[in-house]
């Protein structure tokens, strides 16, 4: 692909909110291209990708927005305060 047009397809893609098609397309064609993909393979493995990221930009939102102390987790949690 052409400088001009890898360019274009990133600032596209940033535009779409996509920021791991931006950031995976040029890896992920080259490994399409040895491994022989087809385009829907190649097209679904962008998008695997892009979910991923997004669940974990949404899990680090939501805890963030919980105001939860980090030092806190299940294996210091007291359970005898229960009762």
């Amino acid at each position: 692909m052409t400088t001009p047009l890898k360019a274009e397809l990133k600032d596209s893609l940033r535009q779409l909110r996509l920021p791991e098609f931006a950031a995976q397309h040029s890896q992920q064609s080259a490994v399409a291209m040895t491994e022989n993909w087809t385009y829907d393979q190649y097209l679904l493995r962008l998008c695997q990708l892009e979910l991923q990221q997004h669940e974990v930009r949404k899990r680090r939102k939501l805890l963030a927005a919980s105001r939860l102390p980090r030092e806190k987790t299940l294996d210091n949690f007291e359970r005898g305060r229960l009762r």
